[in-house]
């Protein structure tokens, strides 16, 4: 159990250093290590820190596969779109991950390579580097695939347990909408949690996180040029149905959240934070030396409460 819980406080660490230096990407210094030094101490992530469950290792994946492809895009070094490959093929052989990691990376190739701003360049300098991410993903990925071909029962549970079938079963029709829309509110309010996952009673995020969250999306829609605004639309858009579609019992709760699936949100959470924190500090940077000095201790007060709320419900 020890080790267990010491190789996942090593994979925290990896994770935070993927973090922040993928935020050094789109982000300043100062926004970069706030937003990782918020992502840290939020509660959720510091638990997750310590059991013995794959979702560290699925924060760390994510976080490697987005900053090797973003490097590789940059760099044009194809060593680093075959990391990229092999962190999303360790991702996907994890639980929870693995239904959604495929599809996140390659929605935000796709939008990469035709939509961004210099998806153009890319398409000239960078087509290359596709074949080998595909090559490093089918690296790790490539032999599952073929055991699955000759292992059917892989599927069983799926088909036994899903919410399609638990729609059929209850002739609940509306079941889905309703998990899907208290899901999208749960970084803000929480209803019900499973007991399992020490979230009962707990709400996710602090306010001001869930806060910085939302001015985020809301300059993610503004800006969808960026490829940083689609880290974080892709990367929610693939999260909640990952607790929305969670299987439930025969009487089923709308309002239910999986600790262990949702946790797959926190990291795309705090990007949104950084990317809401980067639009404060151009904001404040453009005020006169006093009142950016008064900012600066105001948000540093707010820093302050937040990390004292994350303790209090980590311990308390």
């Amino acid at each position: 159990l020890a080790v267990a819980r010491l190789f996942c406080v090593i994979a925290s660490l990896f994770a935070l250093w993927f973090f922040y230096q993928l935020c050094r990407f789109y982000f300043s210094v100062t926004v970069s290590a706030i937003a990782t030094l918020a992502l840290s101490f939020s509660w959720w992530f510091s638990w997750g820190t310590f059991v013995v469950f794959p979702m560290m290792i699925q924060a760390l994946g994510v976080l490697a596969a987005f900053y090797f492809m973003e490097k590789g895009l940059r760099d044009g070094k194809r060593i680093y779109f075959w990391w990229s490959g092999t962190f999303t093929g360790i991702t996907v052989m994890t639980y929870v991950w693995g239904r959604t990691a495929l599809l996140l990376m390659g929605a935000w190739i796709v939008v990469s390579y035709l939509f961004t701003e210099n998806s153009e360049t890319l398409r000239k300098t960078r087509l290359w580097g596709l074949v080998v991410w595909a090559g490093g993903f089918l690296w790790i990925f490539g032999p599952f695939i073929g055991w699955v071909t000759q292992n059917q029962e892989f599927f069983g549970r799926i088909k036994e347990l899903s919410m399609i079938g638990l729609v059929e079963q209850t002739h609940n029709y509306m079941l889905p909408v309703k998990t899907l829309g208290y899901t999208l509110i749960s970084p803000f309010i929480t209803y019900s949690a499973d007991e399992r996952f020490l979230l009962q009673g707990r709400p996710l995020f602090d306010r001001g996180s869930s806060l910085l969250l939302l001015i985020g999306i809301v300059l993610a829609l503004m800006t969808l040029r960026k490829r940083s605004s689609w880290i974080l639309l892709l990367g929610l858009a693939s999260c909640i149905p990952a607790n929305a579609l969670a299987i439930q019992n025969s009487s089923p709760d709308p309002t239910y959240l999986n600790g262990q699936r949702f946790f797959c949100i926190v990291p795309f959470v705090y990007w949104g934070v950084a990317c809401a924190m980067e639009w404060v500090w151009a904001w404040v940077g453009q005020e006169s030396k006093p009142v950016q000095k008064y900012w600066k201790i105001f948000l540093g007060l707010v820093l302050a409460a937040c990390l004292a709320w994350n303790v209090k419900w980590l311990y308390f």
